[in-house]
């Protein structure tokens, strides 16, 4: 039995449509969904299909985060979780209806009590909609768009860097000490290397969950959101003592 738990801020264009794909796989039993004060019809929806569509044995709720950090939610939804294992998502990702030929959720939950890892991500696969976004499309197939595997890699592969998304058993997350909200936007970066140091165990990249992501739609707003990553992950890798002050002075340089 899995939990998933997903943040929310005026979701209402995709919220229904993650549900709709969650509620088809037999091995998710809960959802808890931590909304951040949202302001459109987010909670009517997820209200709505709690009445009229999701099936009787699995739970859905609304969790409460005043904070609105996505940290913040993490933290609410994992300690809030029922279950062991916990998969957190995106509101807006995209995810395939279950087949009937293979509960990917039920595979991961599998993988962790292995204990051989200690978490597991998943395959960024990118949606485009535009000329932009489908050269990101191509571009994330290889190491050029980014250093972190779970662009471009082809098959489950281990990392020691960080990972989209995640699944992880309740009692690891909360041993790690949670999600520090003040490393936002890079609370995921600096979790999973948390996490990695804590355990002495690496993160598998599970690619076989059909699951999409759609990005930046032109290149202002992707440079903004390169750029906030870069800076925060320069402060992670300060505080955890992974780059000398040399090396911190010059990339303070660049940005």
């Amino acid at each position: 039995m899995i939990t998933i738990i997903i943040p929310t801020l005026n979701e209402e264009k995709y919220i229904g449509r993650l549900l709709k794909s969650l509620s088809t796989y037999p091995s998710i039993k809960q959802i808890l969904i931590i909304d951040a004060n949202s302001e459109d019809k987010t909670r009517k929806i997820i209200n709505n299909f709690k009445r009229k569509i999701a099936p009787d044995n699995l739970q859905i709720s609304i969790k409460e985060n005043p904070k609105v950090l996505q940290g913040y939610a993490l933290n609410i939804g994992i300690e809030e979780a029922k279950y062991k294992c916990i998969i957190r998502l995106d509101a807006h990702a995209l995810l395939k209806k279950y087949d009937y030929k293979n509960d990917h959720f039920f595979n991961i939950k599998k993988m962790l009590e292995k204990k051989s890892i200690c978490s597991v991500g998943f395959k960024q696969r990118f949606m485009f909609n535009n000329i932009f976004q489908a050269s990101l499309s191509i571009l994330a197939t290889t190491p050029f768009l980014s250093k972190s595997k779970y662009r471009y890699v082809v098959s489950p592969t281990l990392t020691t860097d960080t990972a989209w998304l995640f699944a992880i058993k309740k009692d690891i997350a909360i041993q790690v000490g949670l999600f520090n909200p003040e490393a936002t936007p890079n609370e995921d970066y600096e979790f999973n290397q948390r996490l990695i140091q804590k355990t002495s165990k690496k993160i598998m990249i599970y690619t076989p969950l059909p699951l999409y992501y759609s990005p930046r739609n032109n290149i202002i707003k992707l440079s903004i959101q390169y750029i906030k990553y870069g800076l925060a992950r320069i402060e992670t890798q300060k505080k955890l003592k992974k780059i000398k002050s040399k090396q911190l002075k010059f990339l303070n340089f660049l940005f």
